[in-house]
């Protein structure tokens, strides 16, 4: 009598049906989030879950980006990936599980310098359950920590006279005037706006601008152009103009990017791509409303919030791969009503493709999300800051590599 195995080791078998499932939901990725655009110096694809290139996955051409790497890409995701397909299962639409590097999070933070809470990347503690004698000890703690912070912003401050604008390196007059001017604007409203613009060497052409609109209205529109064409500054100075008269015509985000779209569609032939976002904040309302093309998601921070800090990802993919029903239904408006101490964090996507000590390195969206946690309970214009600082320390052994536009705008708690 044959003896048979006590246990019969079984692989788990993938359907074809699901890899073709998940690869939808991989490409809707691929347009709308630039995290899942990433890739090396031979165009291979890198892995948002493990961090990882595919030598299989080329994104080498729109083509092959758009029509061949989602499938494989999927396929990459279910068999092999060390971390697993993102949670939902068959093409989730959360957040992927970014791999975590081994270089620690903005090496140059003192973490000494922060009450323990925030150290923790906790938030304020609103409502947990401790003695008087250990709330009194945190509090005077907490009132220590923005005395120091107090000290810091008066520092910056002084580095521009007559300026509290957040600007990390000199702009020209005229972009210096407009930011400043802005901020003067969103002021008057009752909020604070700050701005980071840093341009590579040669620059790509990453925009941020505030836009004055009618009634209690500002625009703040950003873009940036990603692609193999040489002229991608002229590219991408053509989408801002174009933003800039549709904003002014639009009451709708979305609908303000699908104007530009079709306008800029046979301009970028398939060689370049646009990454845009617009958002309009209504002072009277408290109130904005959010449309992303492709664009970094805008971050929201706030102690007082449950949660503390989220990503605000409304649909949509990039301009420059469909000329008109797919882009235009693919793109969503996200409104917002804003809280006392709600801080919104705008980027454009050369923030995450900033380099480090080497070419492979790169800043990523991990790092951002950390810098914002700890330091998007306090004003914009410190938050501005000490991004500047993570940046440059960051990048220190190697160049920028990447143009940095980010705006940060709060609604300030009540005195």
């Amino acid at each position: 009598m044959l003896a048979l195995p006590s246990r019969v080791e079984t692989r788990p078998v993938t359907s074809p049906d699901r890899i073709e499932k998940l690869a939808v939901d991989v490409r809707r990725k691929i347009e709308g989030d630039p995290a899942w655009r990433r890739k090396d110096a031979r165009s291979r694809w890198i892995c948002p879950c493990c961090g990882e290139a595919q030598e299989s996955v080329s994104l080498a051409s729109p083509e092959a980006m758009f029509e061949k790497a989602p499938a494989l890409a999927a396929r990459h995701l279910l068999l092999s990936c060390k971390r697993g397909p993102p949670e939902g299962a068959k093409g989730s639409s959360a957040a992927p599980r970014v791999a975590k590097k081994s270089a620690a999070v903005f090496q140059h933070i003192d973490e000494s310098a922060l009450d323990k809470r925030e150290a923790q990347k906790e938030p304020s503690g609103l409502g947990s359950a401790s003695s008087s004698g250990a709330k009194a000890a945190e509090k005077a703690s907490f009132a220590d920590y923005r005395r120091e912070i107090e000290r810091e912003l008066e520092q910056v401050r002084a580095q521009v006279p007559g300026s509290s604008v957040g600007n990390a390196l000199p702009l020209e007059d005229t972009q210096h005037a407009d930011a400043e001017e802005s901020s003067r604007v969103a002021e008057r409203m009752g909020f604070e706006l700050r701005f980071l613009i840093r341009a590579s060497a040669p620059p790509r052409g990453d925009f941020v601008e505030a836009l004055r609109l009618d009634g209690n209205r500002l625009g703040l529109i950003l873009g940036g152009v990603t692609g193999e064409d040489q002229d991608a500054s002229l590219v991408a100075a053509m989408a801002r103009n174009l933003l800039r008269i549709a904003a002014r015509r639009e009451t709708d985000p979305a609908q303000a990017l699908r104007r530009v779209n079709a306008e800029v569609f046979e301009d970028l032939g398939a060689r370049s791509f646009v990454s845009a976002g617009f958002a309009i904040l209504d002072g009277s309302k408290r109130r904005v409303a959010i449309a992303r093309a492709g664009l970094t998601p805008p971050l929201l921070s706030n102690p007082r919030r449950e949660p503390a800090f989220v990503a605000i990802e409304p649909e949509g993919m990039v301009m420059g791969i469909d000329k008109g029903p797919i882009f235009d239904a693919a793109l969503e408006t996200r409104t917002l009503e804003l809280s006392a101490g709600d801080l919104l964090v705008f980027a454009t996507n050369g923030l995450l493709e900033v380099r480090g000590g080497s070419p492979q390195e790169e800043l990523g969206r991990e790092r951002f999300h950390e810098t914002v946690r700890r330091y998007g309970r306090h004003e914009a214009e410190y938050l501005v800051h000490k991004l500047g600082q993570s940046l440059e320390e960051f990048s220190r052994d190697g160049a920028q590599g990447a143009d940095i536009c980010v705006a940060a705008l709060r609604l300030p708690p009540p005195a």
